[in-house]
């Protein structure tokens, strides 16, 4: 029976506190903040998060070869299609013959067509494997400005550190609670 008692009173006493709050114009403290009015950043845990300018690394990539630490040098024309971007191949339909047998109406006679494939020259036109169909013989060399590394200058958002302060709390660690909007009470 006490402490029933007990109980009603401790409600009693919140409920009347409460009351009194309110009444009084203020509110209770907000539970989720501890009236604080801020929580823990869920973005970050160190008020850093990875620099999106440089992908973490602390330098860009270098400008010239796009940070694949080579460049394609054009040396001139393709010395295997002689700069047209096509080599001729034999024909698959005539085996480069230019005719072929064909069977005629329904008795199956024999009679030599002109090839309509290659149009009786036992050639077709194919894009050059070499160049790829370019003209153009290229190399790829070390790129010079980033000596191969594909690495370019250093990243100016984040000094070189790979990181930056995270942009919800500002490198705070802390963002306004949502429950009491930051007042550290809770909303009447």
């Amino acid at each position: 029976m006490k402490i029933n008692l007990c109980i009603r009173r401790g409600i009693c006493f919140c409920f009347l506190t409460v009351l009194i709050f309110v009444l009084n114009g203020c509110s209770p403290i907000c539970e989720v903040c501890a009236g604080s009015g801020t929580v823990a950043c869920v973005d970050c845990s160190d008020g850093k998060t990875t620099c999106s300018e440089c992908e973490g690394k602390g330098v860009l990539l270098c400008n010239i070869c796009n940070g694949e630490g080579t460049k394609v040098v054009k040396i001139g024309n393709c010395s295997f299609c002689d700069g047209t971007g096509s080599v001729p191949i034999s024909c698959s339909k005539c085996h480069g013959l230019g005719e072929y047998y064909d069977t005629r109406g329904s008795i199956g006679m024999w009679t030599m067509q002109r090839c309509d494939e290659c149009s009786g020259s036992g050639r077709v036109e194919t894009s050059c494997v070499i160049c790829r169909g370019s003209g153009k013989e290229t190399e790829k060399k070390e790129c010079p400005d980033c000596k191969g590394t594909g690495q370019g200058a250093e990243c100016a958002a984040c000094n070189a550190t790979g990181k930056v302060d995270c942009p919800k709390c500002s490198g705070t660690q802390k963002t306004v609670c949502s429950v009491c909007e930051g007042t550290g009470k809770v909303k009447k």
